[in-house]
């Protein structure tokens, strides 16, 4: 599994770069429960080149964007069937 790590100079690129590392903080707990997951991430970015974590950060970008879509539509459809209870 990849790590990204963002080191970005404006507020709302940091903000995602947040968002993305928590989700997938969850995602690499949830595999490595056991494991020094410091250790992992650093030693990951390590290696990473500008073009891996670019490639990374639109990948890892698109899912939590379509988990968070799965959320609202969950939500969404809970809420019709607490209308319709």
């Amino acid at each position: 599994m990849r790590v990204h790590a963002v080191k970005a100079a404006d507020a709302t690129a940091q903000s995602s770069a947040q968002m993305l590392m928590l989700y997938y903080f969850g995602r690499i707990e949830g595999h490595m429960q056991n494991s020094d997951i410091e250790k992992v991430i650093f030693q990951q970015i390590s290696v990473m080149t500008p073009t891996e974590y670019r490639i990374d950060a639109e990948r890892c970008g698109n899912a939590l964007t379509t988990a968070g879509a799965n959320i609202v539509a969950i939500g969404a459809c809970s809420c019709r069937k607490k209308k319709g209870a």
